[in-house]
């Protein structure tokens, strides 16, 4: 699991409201399933100020792939995705933007290991 990141560019959906985040990940043998929680934030725009939270576009969102998706992973590695709409109603718009995640994965022997990671991606529309 420690090979997982995101994909370099992410889709850009409804413009702007929406967005398909997404990565690649290491299938290891005794991999049960896997839950991924991402957020995708964009810098904020607009003036600063002292009070309240800038405008910024966020998204966030999860993807679950329990033995019968990783059972058709072709070769040694995986792919999660998930689309998710905006949180506040601030569009994305093309440029970059910090992706951080969370990986829950369950082994099958019933242990449980957490991955975190967090990078820059490109956003795109398709």
């Amino acid at each position: 699991m420690p090979g997982s990141h995101f994909d370099r560019k992410l889709d850009i959906q409804d413009n702007g409201f929406a967005l398909y985040a997404s990565g690649p990940f290491d299938l290891e043998d005794d991999m049960h399933s896997i839950r991924v929680f991402a957020v995708v934030t964009q810098a904020p725009t607009g003036d600063c100020v002292d009070d309240g939270e800038p405008p910024a576009a966020i998204c966030h969102g999860e993807v679950h792939l329990g033995p019968d998706e990783l059972e058709n992973v072709q070769g040694t590695q995986g792919h999660w995705r998930f689309r998710a709409e905006v949180s506040g109603g601030i569009p994305f718009h093309e440029g970059w933007a910090r992706g951080t995640a969370l990986a829950l994965v369950t082994k099958k022997n019933g242990d449980i290991e957490t991955y975190t990671w967090s990078e820059w991606v490109c956003l795109v529309h398709p």
